[in-house]
């Protein structure tokens, strides 16, 4: 027997939004940085807090 299922594709984001996104959760010292060099291309860092880890159990 086959299982069929739909899966919505959600829409792509703008990295504007991303970015936004991103400060919203973990302050304004968090986000997408991009560092841009003409005939060397773009770099893009994602900053974001680390969480800890949890134990096991």
């Amino acid at each position: 027997m086959a299982i069929r299922y739909r899966r919505q594709l959600r829409q792509p984001q703008p990295p504007l939004e991303v970015h936004k996104r991103l400060q919203m959760n973990y302050g304004d010292d968090y986000g997408l940085h991009y560092k841009s060099e003409p005939g060397e291309g773009t770099h893009v860092t994602i900053k974001i807090r680390k969480v800890p880890d949890q134990p096991a159990g």
